[in-house]
């Protein structure tokens, strides 16, 4: 996600000032045992969590649930960072850019900036009522 932004903005600052540790976990197990005060027994498809903090920032990303779609919210909150670590002020519409940002795929060859999310298609099945 760094490289998309570096290619794309250049001259945008990419230093957030607290270091980003990534965590990559391989299975349920070790997922549990890295952030077990946000695990749920019910839900073992957990696969990726972002904290942001003053002196660092974490993102645990699961190995074994590298789909489409599971890291999208790693990707939303660093967008975030990146966005408040460049400008001073940001209208309440930022978190759509971070959303817009956040649903990016990348495959081996290609990466799709703006994929569509999981909402897009919820909304194409959906009917509009007055």
């Amino acid at each position: 996600m760094r490289a998309v932004f570096a290619i794309a903005f250049p001259k945008m600052r990419l230093e957030t000032g607290a270091p980003l540790i990534i965590f990559a976990p391989r299975d349920d197990f070790s997922m549990k045992a890295l952030a077990p005060a946000q695990w749920k027994p019910t839900d073992s498809r957990f696969a990726a969590l972002f904290r942001n903090g003053w002196e660092r920032q974490y993102a645990i990303v699961r190995l074994d649930q590298d789909l489409n779609g599971k890291n999208n919210v790693v990707y939303r909150e660093y967008v975030l960072t990146l966005l408040h670590a460049n400008f001073r002020w940001l209208p309440p519409c930022s978190s759509r850019l971070s959303e817009f940002y956040g649903n990016t795929r990348f495959e081996s060859t290609k990466i799709y900036v703006g994929a569509p999310g999981k909402l897009v298609y919820r909304l194409k099945g959906a009917t509009c009522s007055r």
